[in-house]
């Protein structure tokens, strides 16, 4: 079954970017927020606190589909301007797919666990409803064992700088202001990357900037390096240059 979030057509997709299906599961004035990106394999969890939060979320992975529970849907979230403006298709799932039990069943079958505490989930009660809701619609959708997911990611919307919408649009990170392309974004002066990974890499890069330092100091030492090796780093580039995009086609062979 194709959605627009498991469009699995390489034909179809930008190669420089993930084409992500969320989850938003709403519940006791809380967000629990799972992604994935079935083409590559990610697959994120999180939760919020706030609406505001939320709608950044949203504007910071742009996936091409949301599914979420019947209380989100009635919440007072503005849908109508998430599916026209950034054009995400949106529907809720029956309640079934969203009781604790569903989800800690699906999450501890696909990854083998006995226990939730391994992948991390501890901290996240309503991100693991989100997370294991989704990977049953994916399974309901997919009719395959996915097993290209092979990890979960939590993570804390405070570990990144907090862009709003209006924000990202007037610094022009990924598109244009006007036009709506990558030509003459900031994206579009950085990417000099050889592959499609690389590519979408850097994109997660400039759309989600660090914040704690030492991770930031990290980073800028691996630049640094590359920086100081010309010959090695051109090297690399030459290697790179006919690689294809080996998630994807990873997940095709999965897909048989």
């Amino acid at each position: 079954v194709v959605t627009p979030g498991t469009n699995m057509d390489i034909q179809a997709l930008d190669e420089s970017k993930n084409n992500y299906i969320m989850c938003i599961v709403y519940l006791a004035d809380k967000y629990g927020i799972s992604l994935a990106d079935v083409s590559t394999g990610d697959y994120y969890v999180t939760e919020v606190d706030s609406e505001r939060k939320l709608i950044d979320e949203i504007n910071k992975f742009a996936p091409s589909e949301i599914v979420c529970n019947e209380s989100f849907y009635m919440s007072g979230v503005d849908l109508e301007d998430m599916r026209h403006r950034l054009g995400i298709t949106i529907y809720s799932l029956d309640a079934w797919y969203f009781s604790d039990e569903t989800a800690e069943t699906t999450l501890k079958g696909h990854f083998h666990v006995n226990s939730l505490e391994g992948l991390g989930l501890n901290d996240y009660a309503y991100g693991t409803i989100a997370a294991g809701a989704l990977l049953k619609y994916l399974y309901e959708t997919q009719k395959n064992s996915l097993e290209q997911i092979s990890a979960i990611h939590p993570y804390t919307t405070g570990k990144f700088m907090v862009l709003d919408s209006s924000t990202r649009r007037n610094l022009e990170l990924v598109e244009t202001l006007r036009e709506k392309a990558k030509r003459g974004s900031l994206l579009w002066v950085l990417d000099k990357t050889k592959t499609a990974m690389g590519a979408r890499m850097l994109r997660s890069f400039v759309e989600q900037p660090l914040i704690e330092k030492e991770e930031i100091e990290g980073r800028l030492d691996a630049i640094e390096e590359l920086m100081q090796r010309a010959i090695d780093r051109e090297e690399l580039r030459e290697y790179l240059n006919p690689v294809y995009d080996l998630e994807r086609l990873l997940t095709r062979i999965t897909y048989q």
